[in-house]
């Protein structure tokens, strides 16, 4: 009897003890964009980590660009400073965010709690469908005159779950 009650014990606090609570999705870029972006929701901690990598369409035109380029360079039309300008486009990168509002339905977050004045981008995770909205909010002081740019721009990315 007491082995079996140090076996229940035993399962109990195997069973009882606490995982990180954590959420994985992974957005796809579209036709036009580069990189897929995967976000990890640590909702004990409230941080999300985001990673960002060249998807198969920013692979192919990263191969092309530097083919492109590399040829320019041997011809004498660029010089090798070229390359930075691209390693900069295709930087696969990380970022850390904060959880800004947790409901059932949506996860919204940026890169502080608190919203900035000037310049502020919030993502707002949709729960069901795993649309991910992003809005990029520029005060309008901020705009150069004669600059085309709106003070808010809104873009979607479609996520899913990692398949395990």
């Amino acid at each position: 009897m007491k082995k079996i009650m140090a076996l229940l014990l035993l399962f109990g606090v195997i069973g009882c003890s606490k995982s990180p609570s954590t959420l994985i999705v992974i957005c796809e870029g579209g036709a036009n964009n580069y990189f897929d972006e995967a976000y990890t929701f640590n909702f004990d901690t409230g941080e999300i980590q985001m990673s960002k990598s060249l998807n198969a369409y920013g692979s192919e035109q990263k191969s092309l660009i530097y083919e492109r380029l590399d040829s320019n360079i041997e011809s004498g039309y660029a010089s090798k400073d070229s390359y930075e300008f691209f390693d900069d486009l295709f930087l696969e990168e990380n970022s850390t965010f904060v959880i800004r509002n947790l409901s059932d339905g949506f996860i919204t977050f940026g890169y502080s709690i608190d919203v900035s004045e000037l310049i502020d981008t919030e993502w707002t995770l949709n729960r069901a469908s795993l649309q991910l909205k992003r809005v990029m909010n520029v005060k309008k002081s901020l705009i150069p005159e004669g600059v085309d740019t709106k003070p808010e721009t809104t873009d979607f990315m479609d996520c899913k779950k990692p398949s395990v």
